[in-house]
């Protein structure tokens, strides 16, 4: 008998098989944690007089600025605005650093606004949009500023879990089309990124939920379609980035009065958005739930 002979053909091949299981699963837990790391590194907490918001960092080409995507009922008629971001080492918080904040557009047409901050010596990983519609049960992280600062840059897993929500049977419901998700958003997260798991594109920002059990997000295609029909390309390197001079005359442009206090109602308690009773047209979501005094809705 050789050597060879005290090992089966077929239990060797079964060996193999496992050892490759074994090294592929080591690889993939490795890239989870990478890319989860990866996705903390673009997003900040946008703080407010009014409590606090979630943003996503991008890098524009021409612009030593850096730019935030956020949810514009996050920073809609708000002065004051701060960008306040936190470093992290293997989960851990190591530093951060906080600085006043400008809007530069709100976008009439859709839930978003941009804001932006000077120069900073900190490595931001600016985003990439999807400019593809995904597929149901497409692996995605979500970043948010859960509650504000207390549970920052919290990633949360889950699948893309329908695609064009617009439910008929909810009065007076935000948004014109939103996608859902099953990872988790809850108050302080809206405005922060929904990332697809495999190429780290960015699917779409947070905007609320039903119920705190549907979770629902902004998806990149109306992002897309709202920045060339409002002249925001800019933001997603579809068009030049405006100057110093064009910036300033932009962020001279937005609002900044308080909103109007209104009667609100919530879907159910808890909730992470509210709705706006009728009203003349145009009607606006405005306000915050007055059982979360802090934290966007």
């Amino acid at each position: 008998m050789s050597a060879h002979d005290g090992i089966p053909k077929p239990m060797s091949v079964l060996a193999l098989i496992a050892l490759g299981v074994c090294l592929l699963s080591g690889c993939y837990s490795e890239f989870d944690r990478r890319a989860a790391e990866k996705a903390q590194d673009s997003v900040a907490i946008v703080e407010t007089p009014d409590g606090w918001g979630s943003a996503v960092a991008f890098k524009v080409r021409g612009s030593d600025r850096t730019f935030f995507l956020t949810a514009k009922h996050v920073v809609e008629n708000k002065g004051d605005l701060k960008i306040r971001v936190e470093s992290h080492i293997r989960g851990f918080k190591s530093g951060h650093f906080e600085v006043p904040a400008q809007t530069v557009f709100i976008s009439p047409g859709c839930d978003a606004a941009i804001l932006t901050i000077p120069p900073v010596n900190w490595k931001f990983r600016g985003a990439k949009i999807e400019r593809f519609l995904p597929r149901v049960g497409t692996e995605v992280y979500a970043v948010g500023n859960m509650h504000g600062a207390n549970f920052d840059n919290t990633v949360s897993q889950g699948i893309v879990a329908q695609l064009g929500v617009r439910p008929q049977d909810v009065p007076n419901f935000p948004w014109s089309l939103v996608d859902q998700t099953t990872a988790i958003n809850l108050p302080g997260s809206s405005g922060g990124p929904v990332f697809d798991r495999a190429t780290g594109r960015l699917l779409g920002i947070q905007v609320g939920n039903m119920q705190s059990a549907v979770f629902l997000y902004l998806p990149s295609r109306v992002l897309l379609a709202k920045s060339h029909a409002e002249g925001w390309g800019w933001l997603f390197g579809d068009a030049p980035v405006p100057s110093e001079k064009q910036l300033q005359e932009f962020m001279a442009k937005v609002p900044k009065e308080a909103p109007t206090v209104i009667p609100i109602v919530t879907l159910s308690r808890p909730s992470t958005f509210t709705l706006i009773p009728n009203e003349p047209e145009p009607r606006k979501y405005k306000g915050l739930d007055p059982e979360l005094k802090k934290g966007h809705r």
